[in-house]
């Protein structure tokens, strides 16, 4: 399984940004290869694997998707406040996002930057 001392080299992550700049980084959301990670409230209906509370947060918000082409976010329930780089998603919109990018979920309430970190290329051995 995947654990925080992974996430810097290996798996990609969303890592939490705080106006306190020593809580900025604090928080590691991993996303395994083949995974989704469902963000919602701790009310849902259905388990979510990052429940977060606040303004504007929905039962079950959005899910991210580590697919073989890349992460993916999608809304999951209508009207969710998703924002990437200050953009609003629309309902059931999926985008891919990429390394740096910039995730709201809620109303200014919660708010992530996305490591995707560079996947190592397997050295080729020479034979003589």
């Amino acid at each position: 399984g995947a654990d925080a001392s992974d996430a810097n080299s290996k798996y990609p992550h969303l890592s939490n940004l705080n106006q306190d700049p020593s809580l900025s980084g604090s928080l590691k959301l991993i996303v395994a290869d083949n995974t989704v990670l469902k963000i919602g409230r701790k009310d849902a209906e259905v388990l979510q694997d990052v429940q977060l509370e606040g303004l504007g947060m929905k039962k079950e918000h959005c899910v991210i998707m580590n697919r073989p082409g890349g992460l993916y976010l999608k809304v999951a329930e209508a009207g969710a406040d998703v924002y990437l780089n200050g953009v609003k998603l629309k309902d059931d919109e999926e985008v891919r996002v990429k390394n740096k990018d910039m995730l709201v979920f809620g109303v200014c309430t919660h708010l992530y930057q996305v490591v995707v970190p560079k996947r190592r290329k397997p050295k080729k051995v020479s034979v003589k």
